[in-house]
């Protein structure tokens, strides 16, 4: 994405990339293997990372330089602590209150919308979003998820660049 959004600058939206909605997420400019053909971001995300790792923490790594997405990293993800890095990651993501925050009085989980897209992930690794969001989220303990239902409500997600 970095590199499309460097090839592209100035641009205020990744969202303004191409005719097509999402047309960044679909371009094939990334060269893969020997005979270097091209893949595109959302090739790489749900072909390649998605499939491979089998991790709903890789929604938290993976970084499409928009306002509502993950901080970019700074340093590599490395195998010899991959697990580590994706439980920070998604640490800094849910604990981020401009993207997910807890509001107790009215019992609402407000997430990010990168939950609603990929709900059945998260779900897989627990049984219901709440559950999910209480692994990472440090202003949500267990008691807020005791003694009640739990309203899920999604953020609206900003595509705007980061700027940074």
């Amino acid at each position: 994405m970095i590199r499309l959004i460097l090839d592209l600058y100035p641009l205020s939206s990744i969202r303004s990339i191409g005719f097509w909605p999402m047309a960044a997420f679909r371009t094939k400019f990334i060269p893969l293997g020997a005979d270097q053909r091209r893949i595109s971001l959302n090739a790489v995300e749900n072909d390649i990372l998605r499939k491979q790792f089998d991790d709903s923490r890789i929604h938290f790594a993976i970084v499409c330089a928009s306002k509502s997405c993950p901080t970019l990293r700074s340093e590599a993800y490395r195998s010899s602590v991959i697990d580590q890095q994706l439980d920070d990651a998604a640490r800094a993501f849910l604990d981020d209150l401009s993207k997910n925050r807890w509001e107790a009085a009215s019992r609402t989980l407000h997430l990010s919308s990168t939950f609603k897209w990929f709900c059945d992930d998260c779900e897989r690794d627990a049984s219901t979003l709440p559950a999910y969001a209480w692994r990472y989220m440090g202003q949500l303990d267990q008691a807020a998820l005791e003694g009640g239902r739990v309203r899920v409500a999604f953020l609206d997600y900003d595509w705007a660049l980061k700027g940074r």
